[in-house]
């Protein structure tokens, strides 16, 4: 992996935020979207003063000064991503006897595939789609269980 600046990253590309770096005596506040760990995506980056990203499924606009000190890991270029880096497998109970197993393209928030289940046995399927997305790459996942 590679740490690189918000702001020095072009269209398209994602990673995680690694780091914060603000001015002295400045702070980001408890709600902030701004912290390690978040998924980042960047949605626009015209050579303007903002960029447009989005980030854990919520689009924001972010000055450039600001986004120079942010720092994110992005994955090597020779590193094809993860599933698990580019899909979320969610199961939701719907009532007593339906379930709901949803996989969910991270950088678009987009709901990618969606399965209805009557029993919870086979709503288990979670559990193999969640296998693969830590087992396979991005690739590989969207192929098997062809996803746009």
């Amino acid at each position: 992996m590679t740490v690189r600046a918000l702001a020095d990253l072009g269209q398209g590309a994602r990673g995680q935020i690694d780091e914060l770096r603000m001015p002295p005596g400045r702070r980001t506040l408890p709600s902030s979207p701004l912290r390690p760990g978040a998924t980042v995506y960047v949605a626009e980056a015209t050579g303007g003063r903002w960029l447009h990203v989005r980030i854990d499924y919520r689009e924001y606009s972010i000055p450039l000064g600001v986004a120079e000190g942010v720092l994110i890991e992005v994955p090597e270029a020779s590193e094809p991503p993860s599933a698990s880096d580019a899909y979320s497998v969610l199961v939701s109970r719907l009532d007593r006897r339906s379930w709901r197993v949803r996989v969910i393209d991270r950088a678009s928030g987009v709901i990618v595939h969606s399965e209805w289940f009557e029993e919870e046995a086979s709503a288990r399927r979670h559990g193999e789609l969640s296998g693969d997305a830590e087992a396979l790459d991005a690739a590989a996942f969207r192929a098997r269980y062809r996803l746009p």
